[in-house]
């Protein structure tokens, strides 16, 4: 008889290191500077919660994108080419939102417990200048609530 947790279990970290192993483009690479924070909901701290960096710059196709999750404490430093390296220099709106992990699939997904209220970056009022100094946002608090 199997354990249908064990399962579930083991099609998580299937999915977990198929994410892991995923490669960066081989396209220019440039030069980043560590982001951190700490998000917190309603006053507590999230897991597992998408921070984005949505840059106000031209920014040319082969960079990826930068962000991070939130570990169980609600902390994240956000990542391009690596885990922690940080995002390139320019002007961005961080875009947030707090879904969960399809354990069949591996994705992470909605429905957003934030109920999309923190997903637009032209209504974001969470802004990061990154330079070529380390930047600590701090504590960024946002609720479920009206």
């Amino acid at each position: 008889m199997r354990c249908p947790a064990a399962v579930a279990t083991a099609v998580f970290c299937v999915g977990i290191f198929q994410g892991c192993a995923e490669k960066f483009p081989d396209g220019p690479r440039v030069p980043t500077t560590p982001v951190a924070g700490v998000v917190l909901v309603d006053g507590k701290p999230a897991e597992y919660l998408s921070v984005s960096c949505e840059p106000q710059f031209e920014r040319a196709a082969e960079i990826p994108g930068a962000s991070a999750f939130t570990d169980k404490d609600g902390k994240f430093a956000i990542s391009t080419f690596e885990a922690g390296d940080g995002a390139p220099p320019g002007k961005y709106k961080l875009t947030f939102m707090w879904g969960q992990i399809n354990l069949l699939n591996g994705q992470y997904g909605g429905p957003d417990k934030l109920k999309g209220r923190y997903r637009k970056a032209a209504s974001s009022e969470h802004e990061v200048t990154v330079g070529d100094q380390p930047v600590d946002l701090g504590t960024i608090e946002l609720t479920t609530k009206k």
